[in-house]
């Protein structure tokens, strides 16, 4: 399904420790790499941490040859979790499902035609 700024995915983002959500609208999974450097240098400006480990599913916009380098030259632990297992990434899978059942809830009760689905949630996080 596609929005109507035309976002057809997103990346959710969740902080381990205070359960903290971002989530981003992506036209292309190839906007991962760069929402996710984007991501890494925001959290050094407003909250001067860096970050240290980053768990993603296998997609190789996470597994390409610039974003190793990324997290070599940021001294970023990569992880990723094994095939066929959402369940490794627990917490941003339920992050996700919750975002979209919350989209579909939202248009459902504005009586919205379905094309507005994502539009709904997304103005409601950003």
């Amino acid at each position: 399904m596609h929005s109507f700024c035309g976002a057809q995915y997103f990346l959710t983002i969740v902080d381990d420790a205070s359960r903290a959500v971002w989530v981003y609208l992506m036209r292309i999974k190839g906007e991962a790499s760069m929402l996710l450097q984007n991501f890494v240098s925001m959290v050094k400006t407003q909250f001067s941490r860096d970050v240290e480990i980053i768990r993603s599913d296998n997609g190789l916009e996470f597994l390409s040859a610039p974003m190793k380098q990324f997290y070599a030259t940021k001294e970023i632990l990569h992880q990723t979790s094994c095939t066929d297992t959402p369940q490794q990434n627990g917490h941003v899978e339920c992050k996700q499902r919750h975002t979209l059942n919350v989209a579909w809830a939202l248009r459902f009760q504005a009586h919205l035609p379905l094309e507005f689905g994502v539009n709904v949630l997304l103005l409601q996080l950003l």
